[in-house]
């Protein structure tokens, strides 16, 4: 069995950075969407979560080319992590998702 080393979270940290990067650069238009609802959202109700936005998504007829273009929603410096949840989203089989807050400077 291979000992798994900080240096290895931080590649993985890493890859995950790239990885969201690369999915946003061929998400422009659903992420400049959401990405206002989102903030709307949080403004709103003072916190936001993915579940929101896959609502608003399925109502407006949209869907990113990648699952993973919703993780590259809170991309930046103002979205804020305030708490997680169980995801009631069935098909998402009860994982934890994020409770997120836009907080500009």
């Amino acid at each position: 069995m291979t000992q798994l080393t900080l240096r290895d979270a931080a590649t993985a940290e890493t890859l995950k950075q790239e990885g969201l990067a690369s999915v946003a650069v061929n998400a422009d238009n659903f992420l400049r969407i959401m990405r206002a609802t989102a903030r709307r959202i949080s403004e709103e109700s003072g916190f936001v979560t993915v579940e929101n936005l896959r609502i608003v998504a399925e109502k407006l007829g949209l869907e990113p080319h990648h699952c993973n273009a919703y993780g590259a929603i809170f991309i930046g410096k103002h979205w804020r992590i305030i708490g997680r949840k169980k995801s009631v989203i069935p098909s998402s089989h009860a994982r934890e998702i994020k409770i997120w807050k836009w907080e500009p400077s």
